[in-house]
């Protein structure tokens, strides 16, 4: 209630979580002076999604894109982001349990997992409103990174031409020209280590 009276305008409200981790409670950074550029707020301060408050309006207008699988509520937070004010109030208002069963293992996904992170970052990477206000390409490297592990998944799957095709965007991504690569096995390997 006393959140909703100091902020009356209609925005991107975010609070923070204290993260347990095997009963070790530690508390999240909190990076105040970003929020007058909402995207670079977003980001910095790691939103999750049970510390954010929404005008339904603003969901209405927005709204979720539900074809997106993973990092769905990051592209639907920055999108917000790049319309609407983001408020960044340092209080910490939840607890976020870490455990086995909900922590990422990047190494062991299938490629469907990395293509979904890939649609994801290039849908963010091609909004311009939000983009233009963050560094110039800042989500490549990000997107070169899911792309790598992407192709040394379907290389696991045997699947080696769009192994190929997503370690070339890798690369890309990392701005080596494709000619110095005659093998592209020489290539992944290269990545793997």
């Amino acid at each position: 209630q006393r959140i909703k009276q100091e902020n009356e305008c209609v925005g991107f409200y975010h609070t923070f979580s204290w993260i347990d981790k095997n009963g070790q409670k530690t508390a999240r950074e909190i990076v105040t002076e970003s929020s007058e550029n909402g995207p670079w707020a977003v980001i910095q301060n790691q939103v999750l999604v049970n510390n954010v408050c929404l005008a339904k309006a603003i969901c209405e207008r927005m709204q979720f894109r539900e074809d997106l699988y993973v990092n769905e509520d990051k592209e639907f937070f920055l999108r917000i982001s790049a319309d609407y004010p983001v408020f960044i109030i340092p209080v910490y208002t939840t607890t976020v349990f870490i455990h086995g069963g909900n922590t990422d293992d990047t190494y062991n996904r299938a490629s469907s997992y990395y293509s979904n992170r890939v649609n994801c970052l290039e849908t963010l990477a091609n909004n311009e409103k939000l983009t233009a206000k963050l560094p110039k390409n800042y989500f490549n490297p990000e997107l070169a990174r899911y792309y790598r592990w992407q192709a040394q998944a379907l290389l696991r799957e045997n699947k080696s031409n769009e192994a190929r095709k997503s370690m070339f965007k890798a690369m890309q991504l990392h701005q080596v020209e494709k000619r110095q690569w005659s093998n592209w096995k020489l290539v992944i390997k290269s990545f793997l280590s």
